[in-house]
Parts: structure tokens; sequence; C-alpha cells
């Protein structure tokens, strides 16, 4: 079929190849016939992976509009692939698990919290660069979550030295999105 953009199934794994976790979603070809039902149904869906190995995507579609992994941040794809999704055209997705991702349980690292806040910054600003409606909601949708899951993570960092300094970022990135 030639797609922009092919969303495929994935797993993943501990250190020693046990089962850890198979993302929940499974699509059927006929259920994404454009963009508009692929928001809806990822958006949806609980538990969608935007890691970047979920997706084929198209070197041209890559090309043409510019879309690079941000350097220097943890989560990297939770920017990249809400971008990738908003640009293409055409999709096909499969039921096949393509990729396994082997999982380091227990990793925790402070800083990939700082980097989920600079994600939803840039998300905000890419709000500007697609097309009104379906695209903003899928993105405002995006960022809520990852505001969402920052908030949910701090619990753990709760003795960390620069906890205070997260909850302060936390609050004015909330406060610069939504303007309260």
């Amino acid at each position: 079929k030639n797609p922009d953009i092919i969303i495929n199934r994935i797993i993943s794994r501990t250190e020693n190849n046990e089962y850890q976790k198979e993302c929940e979603y499974i699509f059927k070809d006929e259920d994404i016939k454009n963009k508009k039902q692929l928001f809806s149904i990822i958006s949806n869906i609980r538990g969608f992976w935007y890691a970047a190995w979920c997706l084929v995507v198209k070197k041209s579609l890559l090309d043409d509009y510019e879309i690079r992994f941000k350097d220097g941040i943890y989560h990297e794809d939770e920017l990249w692939t809400p971008q990738v999704l908003c640009k293409g055209k055409t999709f096909v997705v499969i039921p096949t698990l393509l990729y396994q991702y082997k999982y380091e349980k227990g990793f925790h690292n402070f800083k990939k919290e700082f980097d989920k806040l600079i994600i939803c910054k840039e998300l905000n600003k890419y709000c500007g660069s697609v097309e009104e409606g379906q695209e903003v909601k899928f993105l405002k949708k995006r960022i809520f979550i990852i505001l969402y899951t920052v908030y949910a993570e701090m619990a753990y960092y709760r003795d960390h030295i620069d906890y205070n300094k997260l909850d302060k970022q936390l609050f004015n990135t909330i406060k610069n999105i939504y303007g309260c």
C-alpha cells in the first residue's frame, strides 16, 4: 500500500528475556481510514506506546518535515512520535509484533521527569505548526498525559534533593501551557 507510516505492535522483556509487557492494543487495518480515525483511536487507547520502534516511517516524510530526535533528552520519542503522526498522510496498521524492547527493571532517572516537561513545551509549540482541530486536540491530550505522568512519578522522588525544583517547574509548565 506504500503508506507514510506503518504502526506495529511491540513487547518488552527484562534483561533475562522474561516477558514484561505487551502492548494491549490490536488494530485491524480497516479500523484506520484517515488521520482523524487514527487520532481518535490512539487517543482513546489506554497504554498506546509512543515509542519510535512502534512505527516504520518513510524517510522522505522525516526529511520533508525535518523531523529529528531532540538531542540530550530522555523520552525523545515522546516528542518525535506525535510529530510523525501529525505529518503522516497515509497509515497502515499491522497486528504483528515487530519489535522486542529490553526493559531495565527499576531504572529511574530524575532527569527524565525534567525532560518530559521539555517535551510538553515542545509539543505545545508544535501545535502552532499543525492543522487546527483533530491534530491539536490529539497533541493537547498527549501533553496532558505526559504532565500527569510527571506528577505521578514525583511521589517516587519525594526525597530527591531537586524535588522542589521539579515541583516548581511542573507548576510553571502547566501555567505556561494552560494559562492558569
